[in-house]
């Protein structure tokens, strides 16, 4: 009965070891399990950080392609703006051109003057007063004409500086834009590598610094495209005083001709 007992006791100890031991191995499958799971976790992780990046990357591509775009158009106007202080230079030389024969019309009436004077071929000299008379009016035209032109040229020329300096601003903006992602991509970049937070810091400081210096840079470019743009303006009104003169004195050399003829 004793060794029954002790056998019974036997199997119970048995039995509670296996018991036992089963329970450790749940344990170390429930922890396996686990660590599966943080493993799969860390790859989710991982891709989705990757997908960020791939993003990014796409955004700059973006933002360069707009950048080509944006020179391109720079150029273009550039090329136009060339184009309009050609013809600029051409209209002076034209009014040059219209200066000279005017001297020489009056010069030529200084001329007839001597004549009547001298009492010679007055039949003539009263068709060359004629001539010259038209001569005067035609170049009086001509002068209207070109002060037109060259008054809608010099606002052409004015707008085509107020659309540079917009798209400068807006090729600022990218270039500030593009800078902010690639920053963000290195940081990113930094967060999936742990051992370099020194270098996360510094670039985070660095970050900060452009974000408080851009904004003074855009600000000083901007008034130094208005200063330009009013130095312009200021220009062209002098430019306007000048041609309203020399029209003006062309009326009063034409009056005084008629008045004396």
């Amino acid at each position: 009965m004793l060794l029954l007992l002790l056998l019974l006791l036997l199997l119970l100890l048995h039995l509670l070891l296996l018991l036992l031991l089963l329970h450790l191995l749940l344990l170390l499958l429930l922890l396996l399990l686990l660590l599966l799971l943080l493993l799969l976790l860390l790859l989710l992780l991982q891709l989705l950080l990757l997908l960020l990046l791939l993003l990014l990357l796409l955004l700059l591509l973006l933002l360069l392609l707009l950048l080509l775009l944006l020179l391109l158009l720079l150029q273009l106007l550039l090329l136009l703006l060339l184009l309009l202080l050609l013809l600029l230079l051409l209209l002076k030389l034209l009014l040059l051109l219209l200066l000279l024969l005017f001297l020489l019309i009056l010069l030529l009436l200084l001329l007839r003057l001597l004549l009547q004077l001298l009492l010679l071929l007055p039949l003539l000299l009263r068709h060359l007063q004629l001539l010259l008379l038209l001569l005067l009016l035609l170049l009086l035209l001509l002068l209207l004409l070109l002060l037109l032109l060259l008054l809608l040229l010099l606002l052409l020329l004015l707008l085509l500086l107020l659309l540079l300096l917009l798209l400068l601003l807006l090729l600022l903006l990218l270039l500030l834009l593009l800078l902010l992602l690639l920053l963000l991509m290195l940081l990113l970049l930094l967060q999936l590598l742990p051992l370099l937070q020194q270098l996360q810091i510094l670039l985070l400081l660095l970050l900060l610094l452009l974000l408080l210096l851009l904004p003074l840079l855009l600000l000083l470019l901007l008034l130094l495209l208005l200063l330009l743009l009013l130095k312009l303006l200021l220009l062209l009104q002098q430019l306007q005083l000048l041609l309203l003169l020399v029209v003006l004195h062309l009326l009063l050399h034409c009056y005084c001709f008629y008045y004396y003829s």
